[in-house]
């Protein structure tokens, strides 16, 4: 139940970070594999290099382009299109059946 949890908060958090256009450094979660915008430290180390590279990164356009498409694939309007679509498809199956 507390990862479930952890894991809405977390998603919201990434999508508030890519809104804001900054560098997006995290540790090892699975969740954040699934943004390409994301710098994902395996390590300690790679953590704070990470991070440090994140202070000096130049806020490249297509860095900012993919941090913008990510956010607005996952808005609410885009999240209640697919249930739509998802209920459309069981309706159309279980009305056919």
């Amino acid at each position: 139940m507390h990862q479930d949890c952890l894991l809405r908060i977390i998603k919201k958090l990434l999508y508030g970070i890519m809104s804001l256009g900054k560098p997006i450094v995290t540790t090892e979660m699975p969740e954040c594999h699934n943004y390409r915008s994301a710098w994902v430290a395996k390590h300690h180390e790679d953590f704070i290099e990470l991070l440090n590279r994140a202070l000096h990164f130049p806020i490249k356009k297509e860095y900012f382009s993919l941090m913008q498409q990510e956010a607005q694939e996952n808005t609410w309007i885009v999240r209640a299109q697919m249930i739509k679509e998802a209920l459309e498809r069981c309706y159309k199956h279980h009305k056919s059946v």
